[in-house]
């Protein structure tokens, strides 16, 4: 699979392994996230990490614009999948439904 061939680059130290997941996906990828934002509601885990982080940046961020949003969560994304962190985070997605989450 795939994704499964990006996210094991990321975890082998590949530091451009989310850019070239974004490259790859991005453009379906920025598609869901605008619809998920719109709606406000999604099936799945992904859907829910979407919200959940759109909510995160807008608290620390009150007057973030739409397109600066979905690139921000876009960027989120790929490295989550990857698994590199974000700001301190060791982030990793086993590739069924649910995200783990570890604290460094």
């Amino acid at each position: 699979m795939e994704l499964e061939r990006f996210r094991q680059a990321g975890v082998s130290g590949d530091d451009m392994a989310a850019a070239q997941l974004e490259s790859r996906f991005g453009e379906g990828l920025t598609r869901y996230v605008r619809r998920v934002l719109r709606n406000q509601q999604g099936s799945g885990s992904l859907a829910e990490f979407i919200l959940n982080e759109a909510r995160n940046i807008r608290d620390e961020r009150l007057n973030v614009e739409r397109d600066e949003l979905v690139s921000e969560l876009l960027s989120r994304i790929c490295l989550i999948v990857t698994g590199q962190g974000i700001a301190g985070r060791v982030d990793t997605v086993p590739l069924g439904d649910r995200p783990t989450l570890s604290v460094t």
